[in-house]
């Protein structure tokens, strides 16, 4: 059939968006935009994934939001290009409370919010690849818990080693400590990419609506995807 013949595009477009305010001041400029791709293609090249920038940079003039994001929810639908990863990059989200937050591919509004400094570091290219970790259904790694013998559906994902922790890119450690996914987490990556980030290939797979994980079933695990959703993750 086509969809057995079908081949998925490892390639992924990237949509920048960045707030800049009436004194002709941006939050970012093309050269670190440039930089902190090549490092997220660093870190996904063993995934088998790369991230392709759409040449266009979309600006948005808007001094509130360059003062400070207070509504991610509300500013990743603002001009989101179907078909790509949208990132959008301000100066300030929440008043400086936060570094950045991504969707879940099961979540409704789709995206990521990066705030251009974090904790006192200029070099965010960490926590940017942490939160499209979060993009392609990354925990961090102090969310699950795998007691010795338990061999649930979490812990057969559990692409975590805690060994790893301190360097682990979805870990909370000092941002030039994150450094590695661990292979679980690249096969999950992975199959978030192939399943769940469908909207990224060309044509579409067609996939049932309430087979949120791509299983090819609708059950207890949708239902997971379901109720995890309701609190989005930061950070």
């Amino acid at each position: 059939s086509d969809q057995e013949s079908f081949v998925v595009s490892n390639e992924i477009r990237v949509k920048w968006h960045v707030i800049g305010n009436t004194d002709n001041q941006i939050a970012i400029d093309a050269m670190i935009l440039a930089y902190y791709l090549d490092e997220l293609n660093t870190a996904f090249n063993p995934i088998n994934i790369q991230f392709i920038a759409d040449p266009v940079v979309h600006l948005i003039v808007d001094d509130d939001l360059w003062n400070s994001v207070g509504s991610t929810h509300d500013l990743r639908q603002m001009s989101s290009l179907p078909g790509a990863m949208n990132v959008y990059w301000a100066p300030q989200l929440q008043n400086g409370s936060l570094c950045g937050t991504s969707s879940f591919s099961f979540q409704f509004t789709q995206g990521i919010v990066m705030q251009t400094s974090c904790m006192g570091y200029t070099d965010v290219a960490n926590v940017f690849i942490h939160e499209v970790g979060h993009y392609f259904d990354l925990f961090h790694t102090h969310e699950f818990e795998c007691p010795e013998g338990n061999d649930t559906p979490v812990c057969v994902e559990s692409y975590y080693d805690v060994g790893n922790n301190v360097i682990n890119y979805m870990s909370y450690v000092p941002v030039p400590c994150m450094s590695l996914f661990t292979t679980g987490q690249e096969n999950r990556a992975f199959a978030t990419h192939i399943n769940l980030r469908r909207d990224h290939h060309d044509p579409v797979l067609p996939q049932c609506v309430g087979d949120l994980n791509g299983d090819g079933e609708i059950d207890s695990g949708d239902l997971g995807l379901i109720l995890s959703s309701w609190q989005e993750v930061h950070g």
